[in-house]
Formats: C-alpha cells, sequence, structure tokens
C-alpha cells in the first residue's frame, strides 16, 4: 500500500468502516469526515487546476435512521460551483419494511 494515500473512518466497534485510497502521485486532501455517521469525504485535483473532484465513502448500517442520507445531501451540496464533482461510493442499505422484498435502490444527486 505504499503507493497510496488511504483515507479512513473507522466504526466505533470492532469491524467496518470506510475506506478511501488515491495513487500517491495524485494530489488530494481530506475535505471532511462525519462525527456521528461512517462518512468521509476526499478532494482530488485534476489536470486542469479548475477541476476539482471529492470522492466520498458512505456506511448505513440496516438499522440507522436516513439522517446519514440527509447529512451527505447537505455535505455534497454545492450550488453554483461547477467546477466541483462528487462521486459517492459505499453502502446506503435501503430500509425496507417486514414482509417486503430486498431492493435495491439507485440514488442520483443533481445539483442544477
Amino acid at each position: 500500500m505504499d503507493d497510496y494515500i488511504i483515507f479512513r473512518k473507522d466504526r466505533c466497534t470492532r469491524a467496518g468502516g470506510v475506506f478511501i485510497c488515491i495513487k500517491n502521485y495524485i494530489y488530494c486532501r481530506e475535505l471532511w469526515t462525519d462525527d456521528d455517521f461512517e462518512v468521509t469525504a476526499v478532494e482530488v485535483k485534476g489536470r486542469d487546476p479548475q477541476l476539482t473532484w471529492e470522492f466520498v465513502g458512505i456506511y448505513r448500517a440496516p438499522n440507522e435512521d436516513m439522517r446519514v442520507i440527509e447529512r451527505l445531501a447537505a455535505r455534497t451540496d454545492y450550488k453554483g460551483n461547477y467546477t466541483k464533482r462528487s462521486i459517492i461510493g459505499g453502502d446506503l442499505t435501503y430500509p425496507t419494511q417486514i414482509g417486503m422484498e430486498r431492493r435495491v435502490v439507485n440514488v442520483e444527486l443533481r445539483h442544477l
């Protein structure tokens, strides 16, 4: 892992968390981590210095409420900033009711 810069937000328990690794020749820096949830964000600058990417790693446990999704939407809201793009990856575990089949939901956040 010497070729990578590691960013992580460990879970408070013995296992789990989120993890982002970026090749060490790419300029990057940690933007933020959330104190309450397993979320971390890293800024990566492109070759064009006006263009930056925000990589977000997130985990939502099946028994958590939807506050983590609301927090994610608030933290990645860059209205009017068209030079920053967000890439969000992780496990968002969509909540289901008892008796319903498990569903996979794709969520796309767009800033117009």
